[in-house]
């Protein structure tokens, strides 16, 4: 799920400054206790349901960036998306 793996990108530079700040208040426990579910609850608090909805929803291979595309197959695959 991409929106899981930006919260464990989002949680291990978080964990990664604070340990870079003062390693001897984190231990192996505390990141381990770390649910990327509750914190995706806590950063993004509105509407949880329509934000789901819209990230399941994006998950179509049609809508994974490929920057290689000629402007006419860019033109088509827009085409294509805004008929879904």
């Amino acid at each position: 799920m991409e929106g899981n793996r930006r919260l464990e990108v989002l949680e291990r530079q978080l964990c990664g400054a604070q340990l870079a700040e003062a390693p001897e208040l984190i231990d192996d426990a505390a990141l381990s206790a770390i649910c990327p579910k509750q914190l995706q609850a806590l950063l993004v608090h509105d509407n949880p349901e329509l934000r789901s909805a819209v990230f399941e929803f994006l998950k179509d291979d049609i809508f994974k960036p490929n920057h290689y595309l000629s402007l006419m197959k860019f033109r088509e695959l827009t085409r294509q998306r805004l008929r879904m």
